[in-house]
């Protein structure tokens, strides 16, 4: 199921409530989604060329159980030709005690197992 922006609305109204929030339309909900998620900036190009792009959102946040779901999430990424872009992308904004679902072709572990060995790498060339 591909989530719909009247889906993302009724998702955020349920999260966030209605007060204030009655006359929220679809319009209104993408230019604050477009501004939590880009820091109100366009969306970046490379996500045209995203192999995610044609498959349901839901896909990549699994469960961190569901092995079989994660497979098929990093199944789709391996193939990716923006995978590289995508990864640096997310790496450059993801709050550390934030990190969820498959990016880059890596799961939130994975990352912040690459975050901590490129910081490692950094500390020991620093030293050297």
């Amino acid at each position: 199921m591909r989530a719909t922006p009247e889906t993302v609305l009724r998702r955020v109204r349920g999260l966030i409530g209605t007060a204030g929030n009655e006359r929220s339309n679809v319009a209104v909900t993408r230019l604050v989604l477009r501004v939590l998620l880009f820091d109100g900036g366009p969306v970046p190009a490379w996500r045209a060329d995203a192999a995610c792009a044609a498959e349901p959102a839901e896909l990549f946040d699994p469960e961190p159980s569901d092995t079989a779901s994660i497979a098929e999430a990093k199944r789709v990424c391996a193939g990716c030709q923006v995978r590289a872009v995508c990864l640096a992308d997310v790496l450059g904004w993801e709050p550390v005690t934030r990190r969820h679902g498959i990016a880059g072709g890596l799961t939130a572990g994975e990352r912040d197992r690459l975050v901590a060995a490129r910081r490692r790498t950094a500390r020991q060339e620093v030293a050297a």
